[in-house]
C-alpha cells in the first residue's frame, strides 16, 4: 500500500510540474561516503562492540523540469548499500547486509544555468526500501531450554538527503559535490530457535547517516 502511495504521489507532482515546464532535466549522481562513529549493540547479555559503517556507494537518478529559471525538481530512484564494522569475541567481522532503494522527489538549486560554473543546492526526501542479501546471524544465545540466534536485517523509513556542490559546464554539465543521507536504518533482532515460528524476542533499531562525496552530470 505504501509503495502504491508512493507511486501516485510522485506521478500526481511530476503532473503538476510538467504544466509550467520548460526544460526536462535528467541528473545522474555517484556517491561514496562514510560513517564513522562507532557504538556498542548489547543484545541478549551479549554485547557487539565498535559497531560503525566505514564505506558507503550508491547510484541516483532524477528526472527533472525546470520550474522557474534558476530550480528544477523532479523524482527519482536510487540503490545504494554500506559496509557494516563489528567485533565479535573471536575479531572484527566486516560485511553488506543489505541493498537500499530510495524513491524520492527532487529539487535542484542552480542560481544562472548559462554559466559555465555555478553553486547549486540538492534537496531529495522520500521512501526507502530494502532487501536483505542474506540472513546475517551475529551471535547465538544459549539457556538451559531454548536457543536464540541473532540476526541483522534492513528496516525500511524516510530516505532524505541535502547535499551542495559546484557545476561545471552550460548545456550538459559535471557536478562534484557534498552530501549527508541523513537516514539509513537496521535492526538487530534475536528469534528464538526453540518454536517453529520464530518469534522475535529482542530487537534493537539503529538509524545511521552517513557523509558523502558525489560525483555526477546533468544531461
Amino acid at each position: 500500500m505504501k509503495t502504491k502511495r508512493i507511486s501516485l504521489f510522485i506521478a500526481l507532482f511530476l503532473c503538476i510540474l510538467g504544466i509550467q515546464a520548460q526544460e526536462w532535466r535528467g541528473f545522474l549522481e555517484l556517491t561514496a561516503g562514510t560513517s564513522p562513529a562507532k557504538s556498542d549493540i548489547n543484545i541478549q547479555n551479549k554485547t557487539f562492540s565498535n559497531v560503525c559503517n566505514p564505506l558507503s556507494f550508491g547510484l541516483n537518478y532524477t528526472m527533472g523540469v525546470q520550474v522557474i529559471p534558476q530550480l528544477y525538481a523532479g523524482a527519482g530512484i536510487g540503490g545504494y548499500t554500506a559496509l557494516l564494522n563489528y567485533d565479535r569475541e573471536y575479531g572484527p567481522e566486516r560485511v553488506f547486509t543489505a541493498l537500499y532503494f530510495p524513491v524520492f522527489v527532487n529539487a535542484r538549486w542552480i542560481p544562472d544555468i548559462t554559466k559555465k560554473i555555478n553553486p547549486f543546492v540538492d534537496l531529495k526526501i522520500g521512501y526507502q526500501m530494502g532487501l536483505d542479501l542474506d540472513n546475517i546471524e551475529i551471535g547465538y544465545s544459549y539457556s538451559y531450554d531454548s536457543g536464540r540466534q541473532c540476526y541483522i536485517q534492513h528496516k525500511n523509513g524516510m530516505f532524505l538527503q541535502p547535499g551542495v556542490g559546484v557545476r561545471f559546464g552550460r548545456d550538459s554539465a559535471f557536478n562534484l559535490g557534498i552530501a549527508y543521507n541523513v537516514s539509513m536504518r537496521r535492526e538487530f533482532v534475536c528469534k528464538d530457535l526453540s518454536q517453529q515460528s520464530l518469534p522475535i524476542v529482542e530487537r534493537i533499531s539503529k538509524n545511521y547517516g552517513f557523509l558523502m562525496v558525489t560525483f555526477g552530470a546533468d544531461f
